[in-house]
């Protein structure tokens, strides 16, 4: 990630996180755009280092308990079950037959687990691109603009969160005002989760509700309407019936033509 983040002037980088969740429990980022980076061509000293300090020497085969949980979603053993198999096939296959250039990790340690791998020139169309990754794989789509970047965005599934990283305000409107997510979230990720107040959903493909106190609640609750009209109230409403006028046509129509505020 340290080498896609750039927050000068004119520049910015977006993340999407997944879509097609219903559990909408899964928030780890599944593609990026940036605009305006450069990338080596092979990792840095100064990479390792990072992720080194980040995820040890060896994160295919991390020992750490604290590390464990992030050591990029192990492949499943594959003499678990059969759909363990099928997954450890699914993402191999997805490294291999990705048109993106790894830059950073890939490396597969008896096909049981993957280290956090970062991809760059990965095309819009690509099999990363698809749906959910489910894998440790971070692909960064280089764009030649922010209006180019929302239009991949818009291209794609509502996500269930957008991260922005930038310190532009005109940037940070532009995207609440042209794209569509469950959460947008600037210059962090996961804080979504850790304001409790704010209710946490996604859209469409990402999810449908939202959670988190009252609004869990309000999920599982059905707002019943009732009206209860008064049978003094009913000299008011002979519009209704036969025979109709004239008067009576604008009487029902009235609603319907009050006139929408301009913008």
């Amino acid at each position: 990630m340290e080498a896609a983040q750039t927050h000068e002037k004119g520049q910015c980088q977006s993340i999407r996180s997944p879509t097609c969740n219903g559990a909408q429990s899964l928030t780890r980022d599944d593609d990026t755009t940036s605009t305006g980076t450069t990338f080596a061509s092979a990792p840095t000293a100064n990479d390792a280092s990072r992720r080194t300090q980040y995820i040890g020497s060896r994160p295919t085969r991390s020992t750490s308990a604290t590390n464990a949980a992030f050591v990029s979603s192990p492949i499943e053993p594959v003499h678990q079950n059969t759909s363990a198999c099928l997954t450890a096939a699914i993402k191999l296959m997805l490294l291999n037959r990705t048109k993106g250039k790894v830059v950073l990790g890939g490396e597969i340690h008896k096909d049981k687990s993957i280290s956090p791998t970062i991809l760059t020139g990965v095309p819009e169309d690509d099999i990363l691109m698809d749906e959910e990754i489910f894998a440790p794989f971070l692909p960064i789509i280089a764009v030649d603009d922010i209006d180019h970047a929302i239009r991949v965005i818009n291209s794609k599934p509502i996500p269930l969160v957008i991260y922005l990283f930038t310190n532009q305000e005109e940037l940070k409107n532009k995207f609440l005002l042209r794209t569509r997510s469950g959460q947008l979230v600037l210059n962090d990720t996961m804080m979504q989760l850790v304001v409790h107040e704010m209710p946490f959903g996604g859209q469409g493909e990402s999810g449908y509700g939202m959670w988190f106190g009252k609004t869990s609640f309000d999920v599982f609750t059905h707002f019943r309407g009732v009206i209860n009209v008064p049978n003094e109230h009913e000299p008011f409403l002979q519009a209704r019936y036969r025979p109709y006028t004239q008067d009576k046509y604008e009487w029902a129509c009235g609603p319907s033509k009050v006139k929408i505020p301009d913008a």
